[in-house]
């Protein structure tokens, strides 16, 4: 490739030309022509007058017939005899001003040409390599001389032509490439820029509303030159031909269509859903360029997007185009095709509802989205969205039926539900519930195709750290058993610490209480990396299943604690975040239905269900449903509940459940005989219960067990444990009795004094030393651990029944049921609820048993949370020498009224607080 000055590098052509075939006349096809006339060609050259094959023709032609060069060109037509004279007068007036204008030139880059004879096309011949030459030097002579050829060059540009001509004359038909309703599409030759291009023009025999159809076809050409992206077809020219009027070029497009790809797609050639959505990815790109420009393409289809074989993408055919308000550009707006209302504009199958209805006030960029996702959803299924044997049934489905999803279209070609989902937003019937513009389905679109490319990675990355957040659950989990221990030994050590001890015990517990604290930490800490590590991975791959399942668990877990220690915003907050990561396998946790079945010892005994809801600041038992004779696999939500069972003549049961999710319950109550339970007994069934105070993670830690036994529904009072006193009096046991009346110290006096008159103890009427007046309804108070079960034989030989006082673990299930409630009545505390110190103004004194109906637990006992604190038959040691006693009393303050709070203290203390009440085992007939 030679570098030459444009016009110097003709006169160097010349002037070497003339060289070689000297100033006298040669015979042969070639051409002699004098100064004069080279100098004047050369000119008109430098100014753009002639072009260098025009003036070879030319000159070929002076040669050939004798004639001088400005008469061959004045009767080509190429100059007017006023250009020839203004060129001879130039070169005549101011030869140096010539010379120097000839000499200048732009430099370019040239290929070695030369004319064909036959086609009077030019091509390009083989390169020469030259070492003299450089691409920055301007060349007076080229070291290769073409050819010149030997025969006549037709004229190619007559001058000055009109317009008709001169296109007539510009371009060659050579084929036709496609035939529409309007117009058709020719293959054609440029003779100027020497390429083929697309001719697009009216049908030659088009006569009807010609001037209609030229009118469209000129926007036609106007929009898509006004379109200038990469993605639509550009336009070259625009003109008129003598024979078939109104024209427009563009480039040859020879790409395949969208249409013809999914044609043989569906005839079973493979190609990838990604490379096909990539396609539709640049469509929507140029489809924002041409709605940015106001422009609204409204007949967008697979025949409409065409796919190169360098990765081009075009989107053609912007025959009916809209222009919208906003648009930036001087070309009317509204319609280039028929506005008349209701008419249809575009592809039926194509269509958006608003299009389908023929609404063009509504037509707008959301318009051509719903056709991007009609192709996009034949892309995935192979399939139209919608289709049927006539155009209007076609326009009702549009307009009225709701499309069926990709992947239950075709469940072979396994749709990506990212993909579904684009798709499925851009065909919504509502224009405000598709994508509201090109870029936004673009941008959706891309991030599935990037996410493509980067899932590999990031599996990798997710993978990395899923292990590490089975490191910190590990973490998690240890804490938690830790936790649960060492909350379990410090409630022990916490029970049995006396208030009185000396710092250096209480140091002790202290520690523990640090340690429980840091494994609470521990478990927060553990618990927070885990689940940031699991989002991490989550966040590199959103459905990565491992990690949902890891998150699932753990909020799981928490959610477990959260119900069960009756913190209710932590289990709503937890039950949400495993209902977000819950892939199924929740589900049914989730809807946590149980089973119960009771089958009563007798027949037609009357069930009736009951359960615990939230209200009044207690759990109050709401009525269910009531059965008679069995119950068999009733389903219901899990939680707590209490079920009551009764029959004629039999002592009635009330069996508080706490009904697990999933769980199946199945109960076989014993209705015992009611002259075989004295009246004052109420029946505890067996089974576990929540036990203790429940702080750890670990519910199964607080799991206890216990047999069927019965306890007095009241506290014993004043009144029947002077009964007592007496009768060991009447018995000749006068010494006991002085012995176990109630009194503060062991050498004290005693409250009970003993009526001679009527040889009886009596409960003290008058006001005591304290001024207090004693009831005899009063739970009794002031007398050992030994008292109460000397009071328990006593009681035992009178009915010929054994007494006995109750375990602590009995005396808790009695008093909290099974769901581990705080209080009796729940887990929120007042003081109008009980008898405690801040029940009633003055000083703290007890009440007649039975005077708060609230202080009732779900099996019926009265008076456990407050009235008087209750000595027990269980040890808290293994020496033997004090007691766990259960309950608050009168004198008790809020904090000390937790039913899940004991205390222990010498079987031998007498306090103002401590009575008891008793217990009896009970057999089955």
């Amino acid at each position: 490739m030679h570098v030459l000055t444009r016009y110097g590098s003709h006169l160097a052509i010349l002037k070497l030309h003339v060289q070689r075939l000297s100033l006298s006349r040669l015979t042969g096809p070639y051409l002699m022509l004098n100064a004069d006339d080279a100098i004047l060609g050369q000119l008109a050259l430098a100014r753009g007058l002639l072009l260098f094959h025009e003036l070879l023709a030319c000159a070929q032609e002076t040669g050939r017939e004798g004639r001088c060069l400005e008469d061959v060109l004045i009767a080509r037509g190429l100059l007017s005899f006023a250009q020839v004279e203004t060129l001879r007068h130039d070169i005549q007036s101011a030869p140096g001003h010539v010379e120097q204008e000839v000499q200048m030139g732009e430099t370019l880059m040239l290929d070695q040409i030369h004319r064909s004879l036959h086609d009077r096309d030019i091509i390009t011949v083989p390169r020469q390599s030259s070492p003299e030459l450089s691409v920055h030097r301007t060349l007076d002579l080229d070291p290769y001389i073409p050819d010149l050829p030997d025969a006549d060059i037709a004229p190619t540009r007559p001058g000055p032509p009109p317009l008709k001509m001169m296109h007539a004359k510009r371009y060659e038909l050579r084929k036709q490439l496609g035939r529409g309703g309007m117009g058709e599409v020719w293959l054609a030759f440029d003779r100027f820029l020497l390429r083929e291009i697309a001719l697009k023009t009216l049908h030659a025999d088009t006569t009807e509303q010609r001037a209609l159809m030229q009118e469209q076809l000129k926007l036609e050409a106007q929009i898509t030159g006004l379109l200038e992206h990469p993605s639509i077809i550009p336009v070259y020219d625009i003109g008129e031909l003598e024979d078939r009027g109104l024209f427009y070029t563009m480039r040859v497009v020879r790409e395949e269509s969208l249409e013809s790809r999914l044609g043989r797609i569906r005839n079973g050639e493979s190609d990838r859903i990604m490379r096909l959505v990539g396609i539709l990815h640049t469509a929507l790109l140029a489809l924002q360029y041409a709605h940015d420009h106001g422009v609204i393409h409204r007949d967008l289809k697979p025949e409409n997007l065409l796919m190169g074989s360098y990765g081009e993408v075009f989107v053609i055919d912007w025959g009916v185009a809209k222009i919208s308000e906003h648009g930036h550009t001087s070309l009317p707006k509204g319609n280039l095709s028929s506005t008349r209302p209701g008419a249809l504009v575009g592809t039926p199958h194509y269509m958006a509802p608003e299009q389908a209805l023929g609404e063009h006030h509504l037509i707008d960029e959301r318009t051509d989205t719903y056709a991007m996702g009609v192709i996009l959803y034949e892309i995935l299924t192979l399939e139209k969205v919608f289709d049927a044997q006539h155009v209007l049934a076609l326009l009702f489905k549009i307009t009225e039926e709701a499309p069926v999803p990709p992947s239950l279209r075709a469940p072979d070609r396994q749709v990506p539900p990212i993909l579904e989902d684009i798709c499925m937003k851009a065909i919504a019937k509502s224009q405000g519930e598709r994508y509201q513009s090109a870029q936004e389905m673009a941008q959706a679109l891309e991030f599935f195709l990037e996410g493509l490319k980067e899932d590999q990675r990031a599996q990798e990355k997710a993978e990395e750290l899923m292990e590490i957040a089975q490191v910190h659950r590990a973490n998690y989990r240890r804490a938690r058993a830790d936790y649960a221990d060492a909350q379990e030994a410090l409630t022990r050590e916490q029970v049995g610490m006396r208030a009185s001890a000396p710092i250096e015990e209480k140091e002790v517990v202290w520690r523990m209480e640090q340690q429980v604290f840091d494994l609470r930490m521990n478990i927060e800490r553990a618990f927070g990396e885990a689940t940031r590590v699991y989002g991490q991975a989550l966040g590199h791959v959103p459905d990565h299943r491992q990690a949902r399942q890891g998150l699932a668990e753990l909020n799981w877990e928490r959610f477990q604690v959260a119900e069960a220690s009756g913190d209710e915003a932590g289990a709503i907050y937890f039950e949400g975040l495993v209902k977000q990561y819950n892939d199924g396998q929740y589900n049914t946790l989730l809807a946590g239905q149980a089973k119960l079945s009771v089958r009563p010892s007798v027949s037609r005994a009357v069930c009736k269900l009951y359960r615990y809801e939230r209200g009044l600041h207690r759990l109050q038992a709401v009525f269910q449903q009531s059965f008679t004779g069995e119950i068999v696999n009733h389903r219901l939500a899990h939680g707590s509940y209490l079920l009551t069972v009764e029959a004629p003549g039999r002592a009635g049961l009330r069996i508080p459940l706490l009904l697990e999710r999933l769980q199946e319950v199945s109960l076989e109550p014993y209705l015992w005989p009611k002259e075989h339970l004295p009246d004052d007994m109420i029946i505890v069934t067996q089974g576990e219960f929540l036990s203790g105070h429940i702080k750890t993670f670990n519910r199964a830690h607080y799991r206890k067990y216990v047999e069927t036994f019965a306890l007095m529904r009241y506290p014993v009072t004043c009144g029947e444990y002077a009964d007592f006193l007496t009768g060991l009096a009447a018995t000749g046991r006068m010494q006991e009795a002085y012995q176990r009346a109630p009194r503060i110290e062991e050498d004290s006096p005693s409250y009970f004094a003993y009526d001679e008159a009527t040889r009886r103890f009596l409960v003290p009427e008058k006001a005591d030393a304290e001024g207090d007046t004693w009831h005899r309804d009063w739970p009794v108070s002031m007398i050992t651990a030994q008292d109460a079960e000397a009071y328990a034989a006593w009681l035992s030989a009178q009915h010929k029944q054994e007494y006995r006082l109750p375990q602590a673990n009995e005396w808790e299930k009695a008093a909290r049921g099974v769901d581990g409630r705080i209080y009796a009545w729940g887990n929120e505390f007042d003081a109008a609820f009980c008898r405690m110190r801040e029940s009633a103004p003055g000083r703290p004194l007890p009440a007649p048993v039975g005077t708060y109906p609230m202080d009732c637990s779900p099996y019926g006992v009265m008076d456990m949370t407050g009235s008087i604190s209750e000595w027990t038959a269980t040890w808290s040691s293994q020496e033997e020498t004090s007691r766990v006693c259960m309950g608050a009393s009168f004198a008790t303050m809020m904090a000390a009224c937790r039913l899940d709070w004991p205390f222990i203290c010498p079987s031998t203390f007498r306090y103002s607080t401590y009575g008891f009440r008793l217990a009896m085992d009970v057999q089955r007939e």
